[in-house]
Order: C-alpha cells, then structure tokens, then sequence
C-alpha cells in the first residue's frame, strides 16, 4: 500500500510518469508474488489463483477505461501490462504444462486486439515476448518438458498455439503491419511444430516426444518438411520484412526433408529390418509410391519452384530417385520385399535389363545413361554371381539370353549416337 500510494502521489506531480505509473501498478502483484513464494503452504492454490485473477480483472477494467478517457498513456500501458502479469501468473499457478502453453499464446490475442481497439502500439514489445516465449517453450519441448499421454495435447497445444498466433496476425494485418509481420511468422513456426506433433502423436500412440523413428515417419518428415519448405520459400518472394528469415527457414527445411531420404536411402542399402518389414509384400500399392515415388514428386517440384541455383542437381535427383524408385518396384515385384542382402534372381536381372532397352528405344537419354552405368555392375555380378552356380543347359541359354540383351543395348546404342548426331548438326 505504501509503494503503491506514494507511486500514485508522485505519478499526479507529473515528474517521470512512467516510472511511478509502472511502480504503483506493479507494487501489489509483487508483493502477492512474494506472499506466495514466502508463505504458499498457509493457503490453498486456488486462493493465490483467484487472488491474481481478481488483480488481472481489475487492472484490465482500469486500463480500458483509462484508454477511452484519455489517461496518461504511461498508466494506460502498464495497467494492461499488470493485468497480462496477473493473468500469466494465475494460470502459472494453476495449469499443468500443455494447458499453461495455450494459456500463454492467449495473451497475444487479448495482447493484439486491445493494441488495435484502443490504439496503444507501445505494447507492442510485450506481445513480442509472448510469441518468442511460445515459440522457445514448443521448440524446445522435446527437451524440457514431458506430457501425459492420456490427453490429446499436441493438438489444443500446438495447433491452438499456432491458431493464437494467426488469429493475432489478423487482428493487426492492417493498422499495425509490423507487429502483423511477428505474428505471422510465429504462426507459420507453430504450424510446422504442430503438423509435426501431431504426426509422431499418431504414430507412436500418443506419445510425440518418443525416442523413436520408424520408415513411416521419415516419409511423413519427407514430406512434411519439403512441402513447407516450399511454401516458406515463396513467402519469402513476397515478403518485405523477414524475408531473409523466411528463406532461411525454408532451407532448413528443404534440408530436413532430403536428411529424411537419405535416411530411408541409407537404410534400404543395408536393408534394415524396420524399413522393408513397414513396407510389407502387397505389390504396387505400398510405402514405396509415397517413399520413393514421392521422393522424385519432390524433387522435381523443388526443381521447378525453387532457388534457381539448386534446380538443376534439383532435376538430377528427381531422376536417380525415380530410377531408384522403378528398381525397387521390379524387385518387390519378384520377391515381395526390397532387401539388398539377399541372392536376385536371373529373371529379375533380365526384367532390369528390359527397362533400360525401354527407356533406350523411347529416347529417354538419362535414363539410358544410367542405366548404362547399372548394366555394368549387373554385368558382372551376374557373370561372378548369379551364373556360377548353373550348369549344363541351363547356363548356355543364359549366356546366350545375355548375348542377344547385350547385342540388342549395343544396336540402340549406335541408332542412339547417330541421332544425337544429327540432331547437334
């Protein structure tokens, strides 16, 4: 009472009105804050609960009154302020962790709709604070907090952050751009955090923060990542501010999504239990499509609307990825799963073979070309490998099988060289 008082004589005398508006204001959550921390135990938590509420409602009341009366604006902002402080502290002492993270990115709404109606952008500092408070608690989850998995939190968490966020966007798209720019950004953020939650919240049975990572959520992360990276990319073409932020972020994530393809690469290579069993034996329509398949879908959508340095190798990869893709899709066909360690039948060789004479025949440059290169290692694993252990009649008619597959390559090979000749003429 005797800060508060004294703060209030002196703000009337007219000398650094901010200051005693900020002190008189303030004064009594302090000291409630103190109470609580000095002597929690003498009184139930939802006492200290109703108590910061009654302050948040008072000095909420207070302000947009002052604001409509033409106050001095120092008393204005700082009782919009305490009443923001007691609020936070309310919910601090009575929610759990995902319930006390929405609580918190509600403040930007309220923070962003008494900015507009009572035209006080001087707040706009604190509702920074908020979203970056937001922003750092959700990123940083994975490694500070942990969750119960009996409730749906990463959705009401997450998404209704991210929703917060937005909706404040909107409230000062036009009369406070600036402040519009920093919550579209934080919004765009939480949105990737929140599709990404919610994917490992269904993958995992509730549990988004499991130490786990499984074929299934590397072609989700594919996607997921390349897609918004995409997107992010093209906001930075249309943004004034943030627009280095934007191409950034949009980097990182078209990054991510190519680290989740080399990790399903890496792991076909090996041929890692956790990766082939996800894809099962029902030909055609499996994870393949949307793991190789859509790795080449991809990469020729980064190849046409993204940077343009990057477009080309963006191009040369959608081609090894489609071609990664076909081989995949023939060996599932014959054997029902794509493991590298086991013995190819000489049938599926052929079928490999065919392929290439197909994309040869059709004009399809690169595709011979590669092929061209694979043909080689077919070549000779087939005459070190596959053919060692036939006899008799059966190895002559797959030398001479091989023969004519060879005669046929070497035929397209020379129709192909004139062509291109003639074409360069």
């Amino acid at each position: 009472l005797l800060f508060a008082g004294f703060a209030l004589f002196n703000y009337r005398s007219g000398l650094a009105r901010y200051w005693w508006a900020a002190l008189a204001v303030m004064a009594p959550l302090l000291s409630l804050l103190v109470g609580y921390v000095l002597a929690g135990d003498y009184l139930p938590e939802y006492w200290w609960c109703l108590y910061a509420a009654v302050f948040g409602a008072v000095f909420m009341y207070l302000g947009s009154r002052g604001a409509l009366h033409q106050w001095h604006k120092g008393m204005v902002v700082w009782l919009f302020i305490a009443a923001h402080f007691a609020y936070s502290l309310a919910v601090c002492l009575w929610l759990e962790e995902a319930s006390l993270t929405l609580a918190l990115a509600l403040q930007a709404v309220s923070l962003a709709w008494i900015i507009r109606r009572f035209e006080v952008p001087a707040l706009g500092w604190l509702l920074k604070a908020v979203l970056l408070l937001v922003v750092a608690r959700l990123t940083l989850n994975p490694w500070l907090l942990s969750y119960s998995d009996t409730t749906h939190w990463s959705l009401w968490t997450y998404g209704g952050s991210a929703l917060c966020a937005w909706l404040a966007a909107r409230a000062l798209s036009k009369p406070f751009a600036s402040l519009a720019v920093w919550a579209e950004a934080a919004a765009l953020h939480l949105l990737v955090l929140a599709l990404w939650a919610e994917c490992r919240y269904w993958l995992y049975g509730g549990n988004a923060f499991a130490a786990e990572f499984s074929f299934t959520e590397a072609v989700v992360n594919m996607w997921l990542f390349t897609g918004l990276g995409l997107v992010y990319y093209r906001k930075s073409r249309i943004a004034d501010r943030f627009a280095r932020w934007y191409d950034g972020y949009g980097r990182l994530l078209v990054l991510a999504g190519l680290a989740n393809y080399l990790a399903i690469l890496f792991a076909t290579a090996t041929s890692e239990p956790w990766l082939w069993r996800a894809i099962g034996e029902r030909p055609v329509f499996n994870m393949l499509l949307p793991a190789f398949g859509g790795a080449a879908v991809l990469a020729l959508l980064v190849s046409r609307f993204y940077l343009p340095r990057v477009r080309r190798l963006a191009g040369l990869i959608a081609a090894v990825a489609a071609f990664v893709w076909v081989s995949l899709e023939v060996r599932h066909l014959w054997q029902g799963n794509v493991r590298l360690d086991t013995p190819t039948p000489t049938g599926e060789l052929y079928t490999y073979s065919a392929g290439i004479l197909l994309g040869s025949w059709r004009g399809w440059r690169r595709c011979y070309q590669g092929g061209m290169a694979v043909l080689a290692l077919v070549i000779v694993k087939l005459f070190l490998v596959d053919m060692s252990g036939l006899e008799g009649l059966l190895r002559v008619a797959s030398f001479m099988g091989m023969g004519l597959a060879l005669l046929g390559i070497a035929y397209l090979h020379q129709r192909l060289g004139v062509k291109n000749t003639q074409l360069r003429e």
